[in-house]
């Protein structure tokens, strides 16, 4: 066993599994925080009120995935710092144009929107969507920038400010007041929003180096990630928006409890898997951005990812029902039934989410395109054929079906990578050739 690790040690680097326990050990906190709290928020607020703010949450998050162009995930891929910084720049940009065009869609469209999803009684907080937006956007283009210097301790910190306000937030608000899913959204952009302001006060050290870039900077700059814009802000919508599609199923023909119970038994069961997520991927993303052993990386990084979250998920599938009515209260059993269905899915896509930044480092976003437009022409023709058979039914083969599809897009992305290394070795035997 020892020999093992030390030969995974040597694979991914002396300081690879250090960073990933820096951050593993925010994360940990962060989502230990978010944990400890919701069995305190779901004795305060009721499956419902959870069910509307899933569906304002889910908005905000889609959006806010790619208001900054997915440069963000462009940041760690120059070598020169400069060519970081104007790609930041340029995020920021973009994020601040998505930002100001929701406001206009909003004043616009408001009434028609949340009268198909049932929002009408707090359609008010659709007015500061602009504001969640921004700030989800600018939370985690930050991240990559502090990423990138390997200051994963200060990304870590912001993790756990932004859980400990927003829960801290809620049970205040929970607790004292009947504000309802009012106070749920409240905790929400005050912990974003406090979380952002840390971390831009944390980057203005490593900002203040650089000068403000040109307009022709900014240009050069979105020319050399066209493909990012191209390929994955579409993925990203597609992608979110297949992640979010039962919130809005349900929303649309059952009922905002419904929402409620789903979002959190999904939220439970990701939690822990998003702790190793956030942590682990940011690493893995700037480790084999050295190109060393690359392919031993990827291959050890998904499979460790892939047990460690069949062991942690294992009791869901065994006691799910159980669990959470103990945890959450005798109302939310039926969420553990839910998330028992809902753990082969779970699994698979946080195996693939841990590896997927392969697909930005070779700039083949186009792929996951491909990948993630046939993922939701499938899931939505499984909800189409057993819409009448039950939501467990629906549950259930959507699982199964999404596990599948979750697998073949690591196998895709290991195809790619070992395309990549075999096509650089032949490169460089030509070169010594020809010497």
């Amino acid at each position: 066993m020892k020999s093992f690790i030390n030969k995974i040690k040597k694979i991914t680097g002396g300081d690879f599994f250090k960073n990933v326990l820096v951050s593993l050990t925010g994360s940990g906190l962060a989502q230990l925080i978010t944990l400890l709290a919701l069995p305190v928020l779901t004795r305060l607020f009721t499956p419902a009120e959870f069910g509307l703010f899933a569906l304002y949450l889910s908005i905000a998050n889609i959006i806010g995935n790619v208001a900054g162009g997915r440069m963000g995930s462009a940041i760690m891929i120059p070598k020169e710092d400069k060519e970081a910084f104007n790609i930041l720049v340029l995020a920021f940009v973009l994020i601040t144009i998505t930002s100001s065009a929701t406001l206009f869609l909003v004043v616009l469209l408001k009434s028609k929107i949340t009268s198909l999803l049932s929002f009408s009684p707090h359609e008010w907080t659709f007015y500061f969507l602009p504001l969640s937006i921004f700030l989800i956007s600018a939370n985690r283009t930050l991240v990559v920038w502090i990423n990138r210097a390997k200051s994963f301790n200060i990304s870590a910190t912001g993790r756990i400010i932004q859980t400990g306000s927003n829960s801290g937030i809620n049970i205040l608000l929970g607790s004292f007041t009947q504000m309802g899913m009012p106070g749920l959204f409240a905790g929400h952009v005050a912990g974003t929003g406090i979380s952002t302001i840390y971390l831009a006060t944390k980057s203005r050290y490593s900002l203040k180096n650089y000068r403000f870039p040109l307009k022709s900077d900014l240009y050069e700059a979105l020319i050399s990630n066209k493909n990012f814009i191209y390929f994955a802000v579409p993925f990203g919508l597609l992608n979110m928006f297949s992640g979010e599609l039962l919130v809005y199923y349900f929303s649309i023909f059952f009922s905002a409890s419904m929402v409620g119970l789903y979002s959190n038994a999904n939220r439970v069961i990701n939690y822990p898997l998003t702790l190793f997520t956030s942590a682990f991927s940011s690493v893995f993303y700037q480790r084999i951005s050295k190109g060393k052993n690359a392919l031993k990386v990827f291959r050890i990084s998904w499979m460790l990812n892939l047990i460690g979250a069949s062991i942690l998920l294992l009791p869901v599938v065994f006691w799910g029902e159980n669990l959470f009515a103990f945890a959450l209260g005798e109302e939310w059993r039926m969420s553990g039934n839910f998330a028992s269905l809902l753990v082969p899915l779970a699994v698979s896509s946080f195996a693939a989410r841990s590896v997927a930044s392969v697909f930005s480092l070779l700039k083949k976003n186009e792929v996951l395109l491909q990948w993630q437009t046939i993922y939701l022409i499938i899931i939505l023709g499984v909800i189409y054929i057993f819409k009448d058979a039950g939501i467990q039914s629906i549950l259930l083969y959507f699982s199964i079906t999404g596990t599948i599809l979750y697998l073949w897009q690591s196998y895709w992305g290991y195809r790619l990578l070992r395309k990549f290394e075999q096509q650089n070795n032949a490169d460089l035997l030509t070169f010594v050739d020809q010497e």
